[in-house]
């Protein structure tokens, strides 16, 4: 017998960033206004799990077997999914659109990350990120290709490009975003058409504050607290250099601060005071 010590190792707990805090002090300030609850988050956060690419898998499925459902889907996107007992948490209409032997479609946000959420989930990286919301507009065919889908030069590739709070579709061959005129009316967040890097496909697992954040986004939106559209328009008023710095959800985060201080629903002071709590609380290891 040899005295050693037995105690399990345990890795150390990462310390939050900055805007991991500031989503924790913005969330609990809410809920102690009783602006929203701590059960609207938990249950949204359900809501979101449970939201994957298997639920649109089931439509496209259903639409190739059943050609009266697939005219259903065509026309309301929205009521065939409730038809299949897919919810809609927001209060948006959804667009389905028929490939064909003439036509591919290609879906892209260049604004931020517009996505059929209820129906495939939270968006994959690449879709969020700079390489695919600005070529998928200029260079279609090439970022079809780089994922594997090579389209014939016979067929016609459409862009479907979401354009603040409206969808546009762009033909490949009209060059679009292509002129300066264009990019100097473009906002900072808009990246359409410019230059970009190769596609990196891999993914990353949501960190839990991110999730929360993404939860307090649509809690916020359906309460008509802040709107989507609201939030786009708070992420590009951080400004060009901001928006390169910060990862998608402490864009969010930051904006639904600003946003909130404006419209007098929280303070910087209260603010700075929260978030100087929730730093000493995972300090002391007891993180809410």
């Amino acid at each position: 017998m040899h005295p050693h010590d037995h105690t399990p190792i345990v890795a150390a707990e990462e310390a939050p960033g900055y805007y991991e805090i500031m989503e924790t002090a913005v969330r609990e300030l809410l809920v102690a206004k009783q602006i929203i609850s701590a059960g609207e988050i938990r249950r949204h956060l359900e809501v979101l799990d449970s939201r994957t690419p298997q639920l649109g898998a089931r439509l496209v499925a259903k639409a190739w077997v059943d050609p009266e459902f697939k005219k259903r889907l065509l026309a309301d996107g929205r009521s065939a999914c409730e038809e299949m007992g897919i919810s809609f948490y927001e209060n948006t209409e959804l667009t389905v659109l028929e490939n064909t032997e003439e036509v591919h479609n290609l879906i892209v946000c260049t604004l931020c990350s517009c996505y059929p959420r209820e129906v495939l989930g939270l968006p994959p990286d690449w879709y969020k990120l700079t390489p695919y919301r600005s070529r998928a507009v200029k260079e279609p065919r090439v970022v079809l290709a780089e994922f594997g889908t090579v389209i014939p030069d016979d067929v016609e590739i459409r862009v479907r490009r979401h354009d603040r709070s409206r969808t546009s579709g762009v033909s490949e061959r009209e060059g679009a975003m292509n002129h300066s005129e264009e990019l100097l009316k473009r906002l900072p967040n808009d990246i359409g058409g410019q230059p970009g890097a190769p596609i990196q496909r891999s993914e990353h697992q949501y960190l839990p504050w991110e999730k929360r954040c993404h939860a307090l986004a649509d809690i916020l939106d359906m309460r008509k607290i802040v709107s989507t559209e609201e939030k786009r328009r708070g992420v590009e008023s951080l400004g060009a250099e901001m928006i390169g710095k910060l990862t998608y959800y402490e864009r969010w985060i930051a904006a639904f601060a600003n946003i909130l201080f404006q419209k007098g629903i929280l303070t910087p002071g209260e603010l700075a005071v929260k978030m100087e709590e929730v730093a000493a609380r995972h300090s002391q290891g007891t993180a809410a």
